[in-house]
């Protein structure tokens, strides 16, 4: 399939963004010790915020959620702390806390 969809650079680029989103729904399916787990066992550097770490910017966090998504109270596994250069798709569709 992959070879059919490589003929030009659409749907090259429809392919990847439909492999992403496939990727994206079966992360976020999986529990958080599960995420934890795929990130250790593909030696991605992306780790849990530390329950110290999630203390001090708490408050924000809880605010940028209520308004993104309408949810309170994820706990710390549910926040990560990434590089800057690794998210731009997230950054774009204002999805992350930024804090520096």
């Amino acid at each position: 399939m992959r070879l059919a969809y490589c003929r030009n650079e659409e749907l090259r680029r429809w392919f990847l963004a439909q492999e992403c989103m496939l990727f994206r729904h079966r992360f976020k399916s999986l529990a958080p010790k599960d995420q934890t787990a795929f990130l250790e066992d593909n030696s991605l550097p992306y780790h849990c915020l530390s329950p110290a770490e999630y203390d001090k910017v708490k408050d924000s966090l809880l605010q940028v959620q209520k308004g993104q998504f309408g949810l309170e109270g994820l706990g710390t596994n549910s926040f990560y702390r990434v590089p800057f250069e690794s998210v731009p798709d997230l950054v774009k569709s204002r999805k992350v806390y930024l804090a520096g």
